[in-house]
This record gives structure tokens, sequence and C-alpha cells, in this order.
């Protein structure tokens, strides 16, 4: 099988129908909404605010296949440990933050944000921050896995757990 690269990815191909950027949910929880909530409690009211309008901002960029590529360092990278899995990359500040989703232009969703998480980085060696970031993909894999029977609580066009303006 040939490696995946990030221009493969469809958020820098425009889409002739729209498409949906759902979020990983159950019937009680959404766990990116959970994850972002956590990750906000340490940030002043403005930069919350500002965070989730840009990472929702990110999302719909991608859904629309309208992302900025750049060679010197695309916004997404496929995870070479995990097959069905994507990192889509958003720095706040000086601060990394990590969207783990899954993508595939044939299926509805064809985005499904699976995991949200804060780049481990500060007093850490590279092989602990590779360790860590290892293990947050493994975590998106097996959300993946766990709930694609279901399809990630994705219920139609019109699902609550969809990204929309």
């Amino acid at each position: 099988m040939e490696q995946r690269k990030a221009a493969d990815s469809i958020c820098f191909t425009p889409a002739p129908s729209p498409r949906a950027f759902h979020k990983c949910a159950t019937a009680v929880r959404c766990f990116l909404d959970d994850e972002l909530e956590s990750l906000c409690i340490s940030l002043a009211p403005a930069k919350q605010h500002r965070f989730k309008g840009e990472l929702k901002a990110l999302c719909l960029e991608a859904a629309k296949g309208q992302l900025d590529y750049s060679d010197y360092y695309p916004p997404l990278s496929p995870c070479a440990t995990q097959p069905d899995i994507w990192e889509l990359r958003y720095q706040l500040d000086d601060a990394p933050y990590r969207l783990y989703y899954s993508e595939d232009d044939k299926r509805t969703p064809e985005f499904v944000g699976l995991l949200l998480s804060k780049k481990a980085i500060d007093g850490y060696s590279s092989d602990e921050i590779k360790s860590l970031q290892n293990t947050a993909i493994a975590d998106a894999q097996d959300r993946f896995n766990q709930y694609r029977n279901q399809t990630w609580g994705h219920a139609s066009m019109a699902c609550t757990f969809c990204v929309k303006n």
C-alpha cells in the first residue's frame, strides 16, 4: 500500500456538494465538545472564544476542501501508525493542538472528528512527546473502531453533532 501524504487529503479538494464534518458522539456525549470544554478551562474568556471560533473555521474549511496547503507546513498530516487517522494541526499562540480525525469522500459523514488534545511538549524529551502523541492517535483509532458501526453518532445531514456555520 502506498503511503499517504498530506497533499492526498480531501481537505484540499473543493467538494462538488457539501461535506459533513461530524464530531464523534454517543447518544449522551460528544467527545470533541467534552475535550474542547476541558481544554478551554485554563484559557481566558477571550482566548476561549478565539480557540472555539478558529477551530470551527478550520473544520469548515476542511469540509469544503478549502484548507490552505503549504509545502513547508501543511495544516494536517496522515498518521503513519494508524491508517484511518489524520492529524489536523492548530496553534493558539505558542500552544500546539491536534484534532485527530478520519476522512473518506465515499462515506457519510465524510469527516469524523475523533479526539482533540493539546500536544504535550514542555518538559518532555522528543521520545516522550512522540510516545504521548502515539497514545492519543491510538485512542482516536479506538474511537473510530468502537463507534464505526453506529456511524460515530451521525444522524443525518441535520445532525446536531456536525460542525455548521
